[in-house]
């Protein structure tokens, strides 16, 4: 999105140079009379494209010369745009998308009631231009966010900020870790981060790190790990790590490890894994942990596992999972587990499930994602979920759900995310997402909408063909909106590449120019002109009638002429 605005800057600078100087050339006075200050002489247009080029100044003699404002806060679609028409305060767009939406970027605020996203007047949109990887609640009513990302609200803010209560970035609060910050604790004025970086703060700090949540710069707390921390946590007076690292504090440990809060020594707790520890979450004196090893704190466990937080040893709790355990939560009786895996706690499951938390055993509630799940945020009677389905449930979801903590079934609270969610957080009546999307509260729309065009609305109206495949091209005539492309299907009713909808409901008329054909029929182009539709594309017949490629068809009977 920034590269798109810096592109429009450009050509909007190029655009005012070329007007000014055809301009100089039909209105400028003669020499003798050039002022500077005079809007009718060539000193004055001289002046200003001087300063334009070399930006010196954005006013000349009282008078604004910025270039235009740029609105970054357009709707945004989830995939490819190829044509659009404007008419009336009315933007129609075509293309192979399927939502249209706010451009929020990939971090927003949430209403826990009705999950739609807060207004951009209330709570300005992020507009990160990378993936959030975790967020935490710094116990004002904002949130720590870190990920992999260098712009936060057209700021420049790297892998780790800080959103205030007003939603808006901290400008203050900069450590601007080098590399990836995967996960964040927070604790008595710290921030405790980890990840890939090996700078943070203005100090060296490897993969873990602790910084002042005022300053934003680097304690002496320094573990030093020697490679990646995945999940840290606090404890009461220690900090729990997980990772793929084998040396930590100076100590050898592998995979899992615990530090001091207040000097940064590893502590005696050593469970000693085998391979990553992806995740672990604190349930009084139990650790549940989760990851890619196979023998644990002692012990044989597949996947995931729960340590006795003094000890280090496992527990008998094994749920034996045959793949991968990406992400933890728990609430009450019941562990929800989600990962890549067919078979966990004794039953299959998909990729996500709920365990017994005296047994391990699987429960009944199963919602069955087709795809790898990345977040779990249990809170009572709902379970978000965030992670990379298109489907679970039984419901074509994409990427960020709410479910049922009794059924596991989808709830009627649904965001409409277009891509994946990677971080949940909840405060008060806010529910904080982050991840690799780029909108979220959008409205389905399947390959062609209407946006209001209004300054500061730019929000979808209820026009709604739903085509079923891309739409090329759009035009606009009193009483209908003519669409081409690739579609079959308009608004529930057959219409080859070539269909006329109301203006007003979208509704596909009883237009329709049958015997259109070629290997593959397609419609690229059309125009309105009179009573005729022009048409271009890949075609050799249409509207009863032999013509290659371009052809015009009766508004009124589809015929061709």
């Amino acid at each position: 999105m920034i590269e798109i605005l810096k592109g429009k800057f450009k050509n909007n600078q190029i655009r005012f140079l070329v007007f000014m100087f055809f301009l100089s050339l039909v209105v400028c006075k003669p020499p003798e009379i050039s002022n500077q200050c005079d809007i009718n002489s060539k000193a004055f247009l001289e002046a200003i494209i001087y300063k334009r080029i070399f930006n010196i100044s954005n006013t000349h003699c009282g008078i604004d010369i910025s270039p235009p404002p740029i609105d970054n806060e357009l709707w945004i679609v989830d995939n490819d745009v190829f044509t659009l028409v404007e008419t009336n305060n009315t933007l129609y767009i075509g293309g192979n998308f399927s939502l249209v939406g706010p451009n929020a970027g990939s971090g927003v605020h949430l209403d826990l009631i009705n999950g739609e996203i807060q207004p951009k007047t209330i709570c300005p949109y992020l507009q990160s231009n990378g993936t959030i990887n975790a967020s935490v609640s710094d116990g004002n009513g904002g949130y720590y966010i870190g990920g992999n990302f260098s712009v936060v609200q057209a700021t420049p803010i790297a892998n780790l900020a800080h959103i205030k209560a007003d939603c808006n970035v901290n400008p203050d609060f900069l450590p601007n870790p080098n590399s990836i910050v995967n996960n964040i604790a927070l604790g008595g004025g710290i921030v405790y981060v980890s990840g890939n970086f090996t700078t943070i703060g203005g100090q060296t700090r490897n993969r873990i790190a602790a910084v002042d949540t005022n300053t934003g710069f680097a304690t002496n707390w320094n573990p030093n790990a020697n490679f990646v921390v995945y999940s840290i946590v606090k404890g009461s007076s220690e900090i729990f790590v997980g990772g793929s690292f084998v040396l930590m504090g100076g100590l050898e440990r592998n995979k899992i490890a615990s530090f001091d809060l207040l000097s940064g020594r590893a502590t005696d707790w050593n469970p000693n894994a085998d391979s990553n520890v992806n995740k672990i979450v604190l349930d009084g004196s139990i650790a549940y942990v989760s990851g890619g090893f196979t023998n644990i704190g002692g012990e044989n466990r597949n996947y995931i596992a729960s340590l006795d937080t003094a000890t280090g040893k496992a527990t008998s709790w094994n749920p034996n999972a045959d793949g991968n355990v990406t992400t933890l939560a728990v609430s009450g009786e019941v562990v929800y587990a989600g990962g890549e895996f067919t078979n966990i706690g004794g039953e299959p499951r998909n990729n996500l499930a709920a365990l017994e938390v005296n047994s391990g055993v699987a429960t009944s509630w199963n919602p069955n994602p087709d795809g790898g799940i990345a977040t779990i945020l249990a809170n009572g009677e709902n379970v978000y979920v965030g992670g990379e389905f298109s489907n679970i449930a039984g419901s074509p979801k994409t990427g960020f759900v709410a479910l049922s903590a009794d059924t596991g079934l989808t709830t009627s609270w649904d965001p409409n995310s277009d891509g994946f969610v990677t971080s949940i957080e909840m405060s008060g009546s806010t529910i904080y997402v982050g991840g690799e999307f780029l909108n979220i509260g959008g409205q389905t729309r399947n390959q062609v909408a209407a946006l209001d065009s209004t300054i500061n609305s730019n929000n979808a109206i209820a026009w709604n063909p739903n085509a079923d495949h891309r739409t090329k091209a759009i035009a606009v005539s009193e009483q209908v909106i003519y669409l081409a492309g690739e579609f079959s299907n308009i608004g529930g009713q057959p219409r080859d590449s070539i269909a006329a909808v109301d203006r007003e409901t979208g509704i596909p008329t009883p237009w329709y120019p049958k015997g259109i054909f070629s290997s593959l029929p397609h419609i690229q182009a059309v125009t309105v002109i009179g009573s005729n539709v022009f048409l271009g594309g890949n075609f050799n017949t249409i509207g009863g009638k032999a013509q290659n490629r371009i052809g015009v068809l009766d508004s009124a009977t589809g015929l061709s002429k």
